[in-house]
């Protein structure tokens, strides 16, 4: 992705992360965060209009094009809270891709439509996202 970021450096904020972390801001619509511990990437998310997956699901992408590609190879899993984790696909590496659609207020993952488009997609690990599956 290139050295085009804008580095924050740890604070006491340490969100959903195990440490603090190092966030990276890139002008196009990326954000990295990496430990400050380990040096190891944490999380990827992305707005760039550009972006896309290895699977070709991006950014902007209608939900029936997504949920076509994805729920044809990965399972959306069950929360160890309880509930099925619309639009959040178990992929390789015990990690967790997630596509954050353009819902209403009010409205959760469970009310996705077809027509919803990506506005987000992050790429992470379940111990991150608060669960385990």
């Amino acid at each position: 992705m290139g050295s085009d970021y804008v580095e924050t450096p740890p604070g006491e904020e340490t969100l959903n992360f195990p440490g603090k972390v190092y966030r990276w801001d890139y002008s196009k619509g990326y954000r990295v965060f990496i430990s400050a511990e380990s040096g190891e990437v944490l999380e990827i998310s992305a707005t760039a209009s550009d972006a896309e997956t290895n699977l070709g699901a991006g950014v902007g992408d209608r939900a029936d094009k997504v949920f076509s590609i994805y729920r044809n190879t990965y399972i959306e899993p069950e929360s160890v809270h309880g509930g099925k984790l619309y639009g959040l696909f178990k992929v390789e590496g015990a990690a967790a891709l997630y596509f954050n659609f353009n819902l209403k207020e009010g409205q959760t993952p469970k009310d996705i439509r077809a027509d919803n488009v990506v506005e987000r997609i992050i790429l992470t690990t379940p111990a991150l996202l608060d669960d385990s599956f």
